[in-house]
């Protein structure tokens, strides 16, 4: 059965999974150096049409990265996406490479499962619009939206779901 594969600072590669963020989790990120203007807790309970996903390595519980979701009539949406601090591009030591594209490629995945053909939507930070396009081959959509269509789905899942 494929799974993700973390891709390591030194050029391993770890088996990786998806589960769902419990409350307990999503209220310790903030103390362990995530964002401090995002609230995880939100998106846990029936009150959110988004589901939080944490991404873990295999046999490890320290949390990867997080992404929350929502089905939509045509594709995902992607409400929040955010990697460990010792995961994002500008940490010295960074662990994992591509915590942001099995995040993405995730959403991605779960397009295809849902039957919306890899279409995922999502509202990036101002200076991460370039990052996406050159990164991923994001395209533009009206009012700041950015989406990925089924061919940038297909290049993240054969990269990394093996």
């Amino acid at each position: 059965m494929p799974q993700w594969q973390l891709k390591h600072r030194s050029g391993e590669l770890y088996p990786a999974k998806f589960e769902v963020l419990k409350v307990n989790e999503a209220r310790a990120l903030k103390n362990q150096g995530w964002e401090q203007a995002f609230d995880w807790s939100l998106y846990i309970g029936s009150q959110h049409p988004a589901t939080p996903y944490k991404l873990l390595v295999v046999g490890n519980n320290n949390i990867q990265g997080a992404i929350a979701y929502q089905i939509k009539d045509d594709h995902i949406f992607v409400d929040l996406l955010e990697n460990a601090p010792f995961n994002r591009y500008n940490h010295p030591n960074r662990e994992f490479v591509n915590s942001t594209d099995l995040l993405l490629g995730e959403a991605c995945l779960q397009s295809f499962l849902h039957k919306k053909d890899g279409f995922v939507s999502f509202i990036p930070k101002s200076k991460l619009y370039p990052y996406y396009t050159q990164r991923f081959n994001a395209k533009r959509g009206g009012l700041g939206l950015m989406y990925l269509d089924t061919v940038a789905a297909l290049r993240l899942i054969e990269l990394y779901y093996v």
